[in-house]
């Protein structure tokens, strides 16, 4: 059994791009993604799914810090009804709260 722990990092770069959109760009499997060899901080329509990919390799519990609950309800439409999450805020950033999720693949 594999139990990891993420900090998600605060969606600083918020843009308009929805899950499906992002789940559209997904390249070629054999073509290098789009967000290796970038630097510096990446939008989290870019980031959500290297995380979702993540968790593909035998993990069966995923916790998350510093999460939006944007960026909790795109994780659990990207992993599907075989995850479930539970979750609570942990505090409050510029209006917005921050959440820490955990998932656990059912």
């Amino acid at each position: 059994m594999r139990v990891v722990s993420w900090n998600l990092r605060f969606d600083s770069q918020p843009d308009t791009i929805d899950v499906e959109d992002s789940l559209k760009s997904i390249p070629d499997p054999l073509e290098a993604p789009k967000f290796m060899g970038k630097k510096g901080e990446q939008p989290w329509s870019i980031r959500r799914i290297r995380v979702a990919q993540e968790l593909g390799s035998n993990i069966v519990i995923a916790a998350f810090q510093e999460a939006l609950k944007r960026q909790v309800t795109d994780l659990a439409k990207l992993l599907g009804d075989e995850w479930e999450w539970a979750g609570r805020s942990s505090c409050h950033l510029l209006g917005a709260s921050l959440m820490e999720p955990r998932f656990r693949l059912g």
